[in-house]
């Protein structure tokens, strides 16, 4: 019986033999779409045996070589199937002597659909081997140099995307990225391989994921152009502006954020402690839905490439919003704020129509990208016309002259439109009918007037710019002056009879600053016989002068005084 089976399976091996070998050496000139499988009548399968067995006597030398003139004649049936598109399928049918069918069946892939078929997905590959091929989209593209703009290639960074999605950060070392700084580029699809699949770095993350793509010198990048459609262009994280961490020396990872472009500088070169020749930068403001604003200052090619003037020109019709990734947490003049460097981005550069982001209604944002922020006097400031400039911003160079009478320096803030609230007892209500939050945080709200020898007017600082002006949180300086309360309104009941100024506010008063101001809403009250401005920014704080230490040499001493001011007793002979 074994002795049967065995040459049974020889047979079959050796006519699946002979059926590959006419084929690749007959039929191979003929071209072959997705499959074909032609259904041999028994006339042409006993020509195909008889063609077998010259082939087999061939083989065996019993013949001498010649070449085959007669070409297959089957009768075609071919057809596609779409679950196995990348594959190619030949058979042939015959009918034995009782008519009994059977077939002969030959399966081969398309090389470049198997190709792709052996691809790793992002959500594949870990640490723990090295044999992985993956076909990625290059999101994100950025050369590190070191933190200046035209130094030598420290390192290239990727965001990399794949076709489901899935997104991981990739590194190029200096050696590798010279030589590959000219073949990928942002937008284009890749097939990679011979990388390293790494634990991800502990800092600076552009996307989080649990690996990374490490490349090496032995790493093979090949394009596939026509692809791109097939991938999703970018990724980010969004982070609300009151969850910005803060700055460190190596955060963890960059920030995203999206906002409202309120303020957009031109470029302005400044020289940078880490370059020796000047670097562009540009200031642009976003502001969140509840109006909370955040610097973010442009570094280098970021500055030049982002498109102010498409900005300008749709904020000037209606509001439009913005997308940036890559941004890291920093202090300007006791600030927080963002700067955005080689690995930032504002994607795509599609500013969004607010109208289409988010619908219009109560939280709605409804003011306009505004021009660049000039230089006013105090008397200048005063001239201004509410109903033509409500809208503008200004730069004033004062020093504050006094607190205003109002004892209030703080209120409960709405979370939702920032107005007022009171506490009834249960939860808070906005001081706005239509506003429907039960929801506050405490805040300072805190006058102060200003001159700066044209006239005086009255500064209103809020929230942020207080605590920066102060240098102190309200939390901090309510939980000093009550420290038996922990709650938010017990502090608040502690603090609402008491009518004393902490000394953190009091001493603004003689402080210099330039601020970037705005109307204040206060002009709309009917006893209001001047306009009253916002501290929208503090953009410096001059240190106080001191007057200049005179010495005075004692009388009768020939020379000066010690740096003390007290003159030497004569040294003895």
């Amino acid at each position: 019986m074994r002795l049967l089976i065995s040459l049974f399976s020889v047979l079959f091996l050796v006519r699946l033999s002979l059926l590959i070998f006419w084929y690749v050496h007959i039929v191979g000139a003929v071209t072959i779409g997705d499959g074909f499988f032609p259904v041999v009548s028994p006339e042409v399968a006993a020509r195909n045996r008889k063609k077998h067995r010259v082939i087999h006597d061939r083989l065996k030398g019993r013949i001498p070589d010649a070449p085959f003139t007669s070409p297959l004649e089957p009768s075609w049936d071919g057809f596609t199937v779409e679950e196995t598109d990348t594959l190619k399928v030949l058979h042939t049918v015959e009918f034995q002597k009782r008519g009994l069918p059977h077939a002969y069946i030959l399966v081969w892939q398309d090389k470049d659909k198997r190709a792709e078929m052996m691809h790793n997905k992002l959500s594949e590959i870990h640490d723990q081997g090295t044999r992985w091929s993956i076909c990625v989209l290059v999101s994100r593209l950025w050369h590190y140099r070191g933190g200046t703009d035209e130094g030598p290639i420290k390192h290239t960074d990727l965001v990399l995307l794949d076709s489901e999605g899935t997104h991981m950060y990739g590194q190029i070392p200096q050696g590798t990225a010279d030589k590959l700084k000219d073949v990928l580029q942002e937008g284009k699809v890749y097939i990679i391989d011979k990388f390293l699949c790494n634990p991800s770095r502990p800092t600076f993350r552009p996307v989080e994921s649990p690996f990374m793509v490490q490349f090496t010198r032995y790493t093979r990048v090949q394009e596939k152009p026509g692809l791109e459609d097939g991938f999703p262009f970018c990724t980010y994280s969004l982070t609300a502006f009151a969850d910005i961490p803060k700055p460190a020396t190596r955060p963890e990872h960059f920030v995203d954020v999206i906002g409202q472009i309120k303020t957009v500088s031109d470029v302005i070169p400044i020289q940078s402690m880490y370059q020796t020749t000047g670097s562009n930068t540009r200031i642009v403001i976003p502001a969140d839905l509840q109006g909370n604003e955040i610097r973010l200052v442009l570094w280098g090619d970021r500055a030049v490439e982002f498109d102010a003037d498409t900005a300008r020109d749709m904020g000037a019709k209606e509001p439009v919003i913005a997308i940036f990734v890559g941004t890291l947490p920093k202090i300007n003049h006791g600030i927080k704020g963002l700067s955005g460097s080689s690995a930032c981005r504002c994607l795509g550069e599609q500013f969004i129509p607010l109208a289409s982001y988010v619908p219009i209604g109560l939280n709605a944002l409804v003011s306009r990208v505004r021009s660049d922020p000039v230089d006013k006097t105090v008397k200048e400031l005063d001239d201004l016309d509410p109903f033509e400039d409500m809208e503008k911003r200004f730069f004033c160079t004062v020093t504050v002259n006094r607190l205003g009478s109002d004892e209030r320096w703080w209120f409960p803030s709405c979370n939702t439109c920032r107005k007022s609230a009171k506490h009834n007892g249960y939860h808070y209500i906005c001081s706005d009918d239509a506003c429907s939050s039960i929801e506050a945080d405490l805040t300072y709200c805190i006058s102060t007037f200003a001159s700066d020898g044209t006239g005086e007017a009255e500064f209103m600082l809020f929230d942020k710019v207080a605590s920066g002006a102060i240098g102190k949180t309200l939390y901090a300086i309510l939980r000093q002056r009550y420290p038996s309360y922990t709650n938010m309104d017990d502090l608040a009941n502690a603090a609402r009879h008491d009518t004393a100024v902490p000394p953190e506010i009091t001493h603004l008063i003689g402080q210099k600053y330039k601020l970037m101001v705005s109307i204040s809403k206060k002009w709309k009250l009917k006893n209001a016989d001047k306009l009253s401005f916002q501290v929208n920014r503090i953009e410096e704080t001059f240190k106080p002068s001191l007057p200049p230490a005179a010495f005075t040499a004692p009388s009768g001493s020939p020379g000066a005084s010690s740096s003390g001011g007290a003159s030497r007793a004569p040294l003895p002979p």
